[in-house]
């Protein structure tokens, strides 16, 4: 296969996009044909193996060269549509969920919704827009601090926080590029990472890795990005009855929002159950990241695991 790895786009993801992207070429060494396609920050300029495009010229180049595209993009433009939509627009294969799902994982309003109804637990939200906010404040605090305010639309745990009072609520709202806004009860327990890959076949759950936190924090995007920022223990320490709740979880998430490729969920464990936080339908492939953890867990190949995903990715085309 001719393989394009796409990295790189929206500036605060970039460099993380680039390790995860790193990552792919160094184990598709062996493979007949690799491209390295950088998105700049701004999304304006392609380059591809050192020479720049514009993003029409790039995508040009692409269709004539090459067969799939190996996506390790992070966050807007990533994981959110954009660039499934583009590749289907030029009939370009390529790795991962497609459009549909990605649109659906992205939007926290939307995920929650459908996992709801797909029963699983989620944590009480208030969903509301950042005009809305004093109108619903009596609203927002009968969930009980402390609260955990997401944007609606974001991804690794970039501009999420937690409040402990209104204020600390009203500061959450100043983020820019995000108007609209979830608050969700913050559930105390055992969090708790399960990937799920699909490369043809039936969703199989991975290992579950415990994820501890600095003393203080939650898992961000700094604990999960920076080496040593947080205890990640595999397999994580909870029962086989939590374990086997949790993979079960982490396949329906995945099923439901009809995702392909390897996506990883997020939980908390308590004495009620297992409490999914979010999907990531583009989790990091960095050297320290938790899915390539888990791959090596259970006994697979990292570039042979790329390889099925851009076969997926040419089949389903």
């Amino acid at each position: 296969m001719n393989i394009a790895v796409v990295m790189g786009g929206h500036a605060s993801e970039h460099e993380v996009s680039l390790n995860s992207g790193q990552t792919a070429v160094d184990a598709l060494k062996d493979s007949d044909w690799v491209s390295r396609l950088v998105i700049s920050k701004n999304l304006r300029v392609w380059e591809i193996d050192g020479q720049q495009f514009s993003p029409s010229d790039a995508l040009k180049k692409l269709k004539h060269s090459a067969e799939v595209c190996l996506l390790m993009l992070h966050g807007p433009f990533g994981e959110d549509g954009q660039i499934q939509a583009v590749l289907e627009t030029i009939e370009l294969p390529y790795t991962g969920s497609g459009m549909r799902a990605s649109v659906l994982a992205n939007d926290k309003l939307a995920s929650n919704l459908i996992f709801e109804h797909a029963g699983l637990k989620v944590p009480d939200f208030i969903y509301f827009h950042r005009d809305d906010a004093q109108a619903k404040q009596a609203e927002i605090e009968k969930l009980d601090y402390p609260l955990v305010i997401k944007p609606v639309l974001g991804g690794s745990s970039v501009d999420i926080a937690i409040a402990k009072n209104w204020p600390e609520v009203k500061k959450c709202l100043k983020t820019e590029g995000f108007s609209e806004f979830l608050a969700q009860k913050f559930i105390y327990g055992t969090e708790v990472t399960c990937g799920v890959i699909d490369t043809g076949g039936q969703p199989q759950a991975l290992d579950l890795i415990e994820i501890v936190p600095p003393k203080g924090s939650f898992f961000d995007y700094d604990a999960k990005y920076t080496a040593g920022a947080s205890q990640e223990i595999l397999p994580a320490r909870v029962s086989d009855e939590a374990t086997k709740e949790v993979q079960a979880a982490a396949v329906t998430a995945h099923a439901v929002l009809g995702c392909m490729g390897i996506t990883r969920s997020d939980f908390i464990i308590n004495g009620d159950g297992a409490w999914i936080l979010e999907i990531n339908t583009a989790p990091g492939m960095t050297d320290i990241s938790l899915v390539p953890q888990e791959l090596k867990a259970a006994g697979r190949n990292l570039g042979e695991t790329f390889q099925e995903l851009c076969q997926q990715g040419i089949t389903r085309a």
